[in-house]
């Protein structure tokens, strides 16, 4: 499951593995549309910095891999 919410929070968190690693995050948003279309932005430019060498965005530097 790449988008869900934890018991107590009212923020959805992102959850997802691209090549072998595992990246989470808070969405920062209460609203589940808008934490898909973070994760799908999100795992857009992952794969642009990996097959396509563009650099990380300057408001992404911060995500990176949690395993």
């Amino acid at each position: 499951m790449a988008v869900y919410k934890q018991p107590g929070s009212d923020f959805w968190l992102i959850e997802f593995t691209f090549e072998g690693h595992r990246y989470r995050r808070s969405s920062k948003t209460t609203n589940k549309r808008e934490a898909e279309a973070n994760e799908a932005k999100w795992r857009t430019d992952l794969r642009a910095q990996q097959y396509l060498g563009v650099p990380p965005p300057e408001a992404n530097k911060s995500w990176g891999c949690a395993a």
